[in-house]
């Protein structure tokens, strides 16, 4: 069990092992799904040609802002980005969901190669169960997920039963209701069946650190949020890019954290994310994968 606060911060690499893209693989998937006639025809019938073409036009451009600020920033396109991208995580939510995590040396559909030691979500939980479930309801370790799958609570749902007993499953879903996970951009809404789904009420569901709406930086920002991040003696980063907007968002001044051990992975950072993390916000990079369990024994939690 985790028995000092600490706060995990979820990038797009953390759930590359369970099918999901990074960043840029999202971008050229939506391009890919706006290239088909018959997707625009059934799933984007009610958005006009002009807002489909503007959004073809800056998925292209080398100035291409994130996916998260054109849905917070960029009103005009904000529907059809939501609309695109719920689908895509919705589709690779069902199959995660069905097939549960890739096979040992499988490759993807991205064409990156997956083995055993890439599936960290598991074997990270086992150690802060410790045998016993109710250490996951106790645990002092909240996680910060910038992604919008859910892929780890699905794994949690599914594999935690299997491994500890069938009883187990009302404890692993009461954890996961009770904020220990939160998706700063928003999901597809609270974990229900996975076909429980309605493509315009999941697109909306999704909301990023750059919408302008008041209630939702009021409850995470100002309230559960702020508290968690004052409180926290760790801060683990684990497949992110280390960006300054997002970043900034979450912890507002850097000097804020520095009486906080922070970690974070560095597998395939530019050099110039890497000065950013080190120099401006203080984070002690592990120069490894995240894949292999290494940053997570670096900092002893389970002590």
């Amino acid at each position: 069990m985790i028995n000092v606060e600490t706060i995990l911060v979820l990038g797009a690499g953390s759930s590359i092992p369970y099918g999901f893209p990074s960043g840029e693989q999202l971008v050229q998937e939506m391009l890919l799904k706006m290239s088909s006639d018959k997707y625009v025809k059934e799933k984007l019938k009610n958005i006009s040609q002009p807002i489909i073409d503007d959004l073809r036009l800056t998925l292209e451009s080398p100035l291409n802002a994130s996916i998260d600020i054109l849905i917070g920033r960029k009103k005009s396109l904000s529907e059809i980005t939501r609309t695109v991208l719920a689908d895509i995580i919705h589709q690779k939510e069902v199959e995660h969901y069905n097939y549960s995590m890739l096979g040992r040396n499988q490759v993807d559909e991205y064409g990156q190669q997956h083995t055993n030691e890439d599936q960290w979500y598991l074997p990270f939980f086992d150690k802060v169960i410790d045998t016993d479930i109710t250490n996951l309801l106790n645990s002092k370790l909240t996680i910060f997920t910038l992604n919008y799958d859910r892929s780890l609570e699905y794994s949690l749902l599914k594999e935690i039963p299997i491994a500890l007993g069938t009883e187990t499953k009302p404890l692993v879903l009461d954890y996961i209701n009770r904020n220990n996970i939160i998706h700063i951009n928003g999901s597809l809404g609270k974990l229900k069946a996975i076909e429980d789904y309605k493509l315009e009420v999941q697109a909306g569901k999704i909301k990023t650190i750059y919408d302008e709406d008041k209630e939702f930086n009021d409850l995470y920002w100002q309230g559960y949020i702020k508290d968690k991040i004052v409180s926290a003696k760790n801060i683990i980063f684990m497949g992110t890019a280390y960006h300054d907007l997002v970043l900034t968002k979450i912890f507002g001044d850097p000097g804020k954290l520095s009486n906080k051990t922070i970690l974070g992975s560095c597998f395939e950072l530019s050099p110039n994310d890497r000065k950013r993390a080190t120099q401006k916000w203080g984070i002690e990079l592990i120069d490894s994968s995240y894949k292999n369990m290494s940053l997570i024994k670096h900092l002893d939690l389970f002590g």
